[in-house]
């Protein structure tokens, strides 16, 4: 099985990495995909799960935030649509989600277009996260 981390830079996205890469003996390879993920068709078509963990948590200017991570999800689907690849992804969220603000909002908001993408998603809701 070949994973895929989109966001493998980030706190969680990196030891996410290093788990899967060194301790899970059923897990072939862990790809850490590029940022611009048009420049990464042929690893990302390669993947059979993809954990999209590319988004900003934090920020001065809430609406950008909001704007940016809209796209991220965007720019995920728009390359698996470019190099035709049909992963499972799993979307990674915290219990905020359900908070009436921006950051609730774009999660819901990625959450129902990712479903509305693929059969094949599921998202994780992961408790007590406060940064490194």
């Amino acid at each position: 099985m070949v994973v895929g981390i989109n966001g493998a830079s980030g706190f969680i996205g990196y030891h996410l990495w290093a788990y899967l890469t060194y301790k899970c003996v059923d897990v072939d390879e862990v790809i850490r995909l590029d940022r611009d993920l048009t420049q990464d068709l042929v690893n990302l078509k390669n993947c059979d799960i993809v954990v999209h963990m590319a988004e900003r948590n934090r920020g001065d200017d809430a609406e950008k935030l909001y704007e940016q991570n809209i796209k991220s999800a965007q720019a995920l689907m728009d390359a698996l649509d470019l190099c035709h690849a049909q992963p499972k992804i799993v979307y990674t969220s915290s219990t905020h989600m359900y908070d009436d603000n921006l950051y609730g909002k774009w999660r819901r908001e990625n959450i129902k277009a990712l479903k509305k993408f693929t059969d094949d998603f599921v998202y994780c809701m992961i408790p007590n996260v406060f940064g490194p």
